[in-house]
């Protein structure tokens, strides 16, 4: 039979959170060859506000190139332990005996003598929604771009996508990417 594949979005908090909320539990239906139906059901939890920072390197000398990106995902602690609130807050749900018997077996559980750290770190992914937070700024000793998203040093070159913001929006981007794009076209000339 049809199963639909479309999500609902709770917003949590962690014990580490510093503002309203910093999770999104966001289950939803996929295809699955390993599962008995063929389906199944998928709990992540996404990490809003993480404090692990990545790099990405660029080619000075062949502006062709492909950059480099180093994510360092889960290179914070605490980004580990959010994650982790997230997956018990999602487990105690699971466990909910009008929920239990309609989930089935877990398909990718921790593995014995597994602490949960590493199972976190194993199992992460991202959350299909890259942010990043390259400065914008006058002054490139302390800003990637200035306030125009052009990149201090690299003449010609100019952003206009999430990793200007400031921080990371504790939301899915693509409405602040859409307004400030429009923000760095005006400056154009």
């Amino acid at each position: 039979g049809w199963l639909p594949e479309e999500q609902s979005v709770a917003k949590a908090s962690s014990s580490v959170a510093s503002g309203p909320f910093d999770l999104h539990l966001y289950p939803w239906v996929e295809p699955r060859a390993d599962s008995p139906h063929g389906w199944a059901v998928v709990l992540p939890a996404a990490l809003l506000t993480p404090r692990s920072r990545g790099s990405l390197t660029l080619d000075r000398s062949d502006p062709m190139a492909a950059s480099t990106p180093d994510h360092r995902y889960l290179s914070d602690p605490h980004d580990v332990v959010a994650l982790s609130d997230g997956l018990d807050l999602l487990a105690g749900l699971a466990a909910d005996p009008s929920l239990a018997p309609l989930l089935g077996r877990r398909l990718n559980p921790q593995k014995p003598n597994e602490g949960r750290e590493a199972w976190v770190r194993r199992t992460h992914s991202h959350y299909w929604h890259p942010a990043g937070t390259a400065a914008m700024g006058l002054d490139p000793a302390h800003a990637v771009t200035a306030p125009t998203g052009r990149v201090h040093g690299i003449d010609g070159l100019v952003v206009a996508d999430a990793s200007l913001f400031p921080s990371v929006p504790r939301s899915t981007p693509a409405l602040p990417v859409v307004a400030l794009g429009e923000l760095v076209a005006s400056a154009i000339p």
